[in-house]
């Protein structure tokens, strides 16, 4: 086996006495090294965590993603800036696998920071589980029993993504606390599945028939007041009867007087440009502040996007709005955005912010050369990735067509975002269903 240290990426190492489950978090530590191509290593840093498995459909591969806490010694949140990111405690190990050019994510979470969105930040890292008696150095072996000393330090399981939990704080979802004493905000809340707490805004006919799911994020359904439930339902049953009005375009007293429009445009943007299959109805986060209008975002999750799809999802044509979901699918965007698209304002808007965009940070030559650097930044670890899980030139869900290199999986990238970017500058001036 190839030796880690020969990676430039961040090597990170979680050990733990026992296995670590879904839930709850189980104690251990993990080193964050910083390193250059070659030893000596620049700087380790060790905190004591709390960690588990965390996902829904992404708990069925052999990948794992991992939650992670960074705790004191009494098992109090210790917040730290990891690899120079900021300050928190809360964190996500996010390991690409169905995804097998590794980068969707950081690609869009990336972009949608640029642009004045946040999204989670994001380090790539090589990423080692061990446990507790493993904790040892094995160097002094040699080199003809590498793969000895590979199995005595634990089990490597590839190139992941050391990314920032959504969450309240001043670095990320920047909302206050919500008090009883001024219940409009703020709040983090989102479509998605799940068995979370929620509530349902009334069906709403034609438009609404049953009604829209809003699961609580922040604060956790079972730290919301009765007043501050009844606050936020309240919001979204007002906001949704102003958009199945038939004044919905008033600005006195139509949609915009509950939602930041701009952002609603900047969150339909980021997902129809990467074609992103789940966006609008699961995964799908808003946040409003005290006293301020509902905010869409931060995005989230493009493993299943830019053409690594179920079938309806894998052209570079379509919009998902409209043509990508199967009405036979239990999980469907509410009525919002087309409606929204009913509005020749909001369309003028959507034009207007693409054609900014698609003149700097969204023209073909950027995108690639924002996916070339990631590819630069990631070159050794994919390698070594692939050997850990070799599923390049197999049919992992739900990937089609099967390629058999990594440079394939980039190339066929680029091609689509080019073909892609130009068949929306054909079509945004009208989104609907494609014939």
């Amino acid at each position: 086996m190839t030796d880690p240290w020969k990676s430039n990426l961040p090597f990170v190492r979680v050990q733990t006495d026992v296995e670590i489950p879904d839930e709850p978090k189980v104690s251990g530590i993990m080193r964050v090294t910083t390193r250059g191509a070659a030893p000596p290593v620049a700087l380790t840093q060790e905190f004591g965590i709390g960690i588990e498995v965390r996902g829904h459909s992404s708990q069925g591969v052999p990948k794992k993603q991992y939650s992670v806490e960074l705790r004191d010694q009494s098992g109090n949140d210790l917040p730290a800036a990891l690899l120079g990111l900021p300050l928190d405690s809360d964190w996500i190990l996010q390991g690409p696998y169905i995804d097998k050019t590794l980068l969707r994510n950081a690609l869009a979470y990336g972009l949608s920071n640029d642009i004045g969105r946040y999204a989670s930040r994001v380090k790539f890292i090589d990423l080692r589980l061990e446990r507790r008696w493993r904790w040892v150095s094995w160097d002094w072996l040699p080199d003809w029993l590498s793969d000895v000393r590979s199995w005595l330090r634990g089990t490597e399981v590839g190139t992941y993504s050391l990314l920032e939990r959504i969450k309240r704080s001043p670095n990320r979802v920047d909302v206050q606390p919500v008090s009883d004493l001024d219940p409009s905000g703020g709040y983090i809340v989102r479509i998605d599945k799940g068995s979370d707490p929620y509530f349902t805004t009334t069906p709403k006919p034609p438009y609404s028939i049953n009604g829209t799911k809003i699961l609580y994020f922040y604060p956790k359904g079972a730290d919301v007041t009765p007043i501050q439930g009844t606050w936020i339902r309240d919001f979204f049953e007002a906001f949704e009867l102003s958009l199945a009005s038939p004044s919905f375009t008033d600005p006195a007293t139509g949609y915009t007087t509950y939602i930041d429009v701009a952002s609603f445009v900047d969150y339909l943007i980021i997902n129809e440009l990467f074609r992103n299959v789940d966006a609008f109805r699961i995964s799908t986060y808003m946040h409003k502040d005290r006293g301020a209008k509902l905010v869409m975002g931060p995005v989230w999750d493009f493993d299943l996007s830019m053409g690594n799809a179920w079938p309806g999802g894998r052209d570079y044509r379509g919009w998902v709005i409209y043509d990508t979901v199967p009405a036979t699918d239990s999980w469907q965007a509410p009525f919002w955005w087309k409606r929204l698209l009913e509005d020749p304002s909001f369309v003028a808007a959507l034009n207007t912010r693409w054609q900014v965009l698609r003149s700097s940070l969204v023209t073909s030559e950027a995108l690639e050369l924002r996916v070339k650097r990631i590819v630069t930044e990631i070159c050794d670890s994919q390698f070594r990735n692939f050997q850990i899980w070799p599923i390049l030139g197999q049919f992992v869900w739900p990937n089609a067509p099967v390629r058999y290199t990594y440079p394939e999986e980039i190339g066929a990238l680029v091609a689509w975002l080019r073909e892609r970017t130009a068949w929306i500058d054909q079509h945004i001036a009208a989104p609907g269903p494609t014939a």
